[in-house]
């Protein structure tokens, strides 16, 4: 069930909203846990905050396309620095072994040292990149759906056939018998710690 929107009282404009956002980025803190040591951390927002209102054009009229080119615009931005880890981190060897820019080292460290572990190379965030309101968004399945559909359509017009002449669907499974050499070594560390692990369990046996 969708909730009906309205608009909010003319006394909450949208400079309103960017002031308090930004006097509560000055404001909110958090003391965590550094793991088991018994120690705390203080964790705020620094003062780099940059709170922007949307609105498309000089008219300062709010769209659906202002939205979405704003929200586009940080959909496709990536972390891409020298260094930074594409894999999940397994061990403190590896964390020591970082060649990343200083700045990403330290959260990278700091998100390990909370605990964040598994999600310490995504700098701390495990989550989706973004959050999504009942009037602007989609589910993932539709994406999906609408992405797997144009594809058919661009590559296959009249539907796509594998080398029978059958029609392939979701319900069809290709056996190919085909075979190509791939590479040599791991690609991630991870694939590499399991190999370990599964000689020294038959080293063990």
């Amino acid at each position: 069930m969708t909730t009906p929107t309205r608009r909010p009282p003319e006394r909450w404009t949208a400079d309103v909203l960017a002031d308090a956002t930004q006097a509560a980025a000055s404001a909110a803190s958090v003391t965590a846990d550094v793991g088991n040591t018994g120690k705390t951390l203080l964790i705020r927002f620094g003062a780099q905050t940059d709170t922007r209102i949307i609105r498309s054009g000089t008219s300062g009229a709010l769209t659906r396309t202002a939205v979405a080119n704003y929200i586009a615009k940080y959909a496709t931005k990536t972390a891409d620095a020298p260094g930074l880890p594409s894999y999940r981190i397994r061990s403190r060897l590896e964390l020591q072994a970082l060649r990343c820019p200083p700045h990403y080292r330290r959260l990278i460290e700091t998100a390990w040292a909370l605990g964040y572990t598994q999600w310490a190379h995504c700098l701390g965030y495990g989550g989706h990149f973004l959050t999504k309101s009942r009037r602007f968004s989609v589910t993932f399945g539709q994406l999906r759906t609408t992405r797997t559909e144009h594809r058919r359509a661009q590559r296959h017009p009249d539907g796509e056939l594998d080398p029978w002449g059958r029609t392939v669907d979701e319900t069809t499974v290709l056996f190919l018998g085909d075979w190509h050499y791939a590479g040599s070594g791991y690609q991630a560390s991870d694939a590499h710690a399991l190999a370990l692990m599964a000689a020294d369990a038959a080293r063990k046996r």
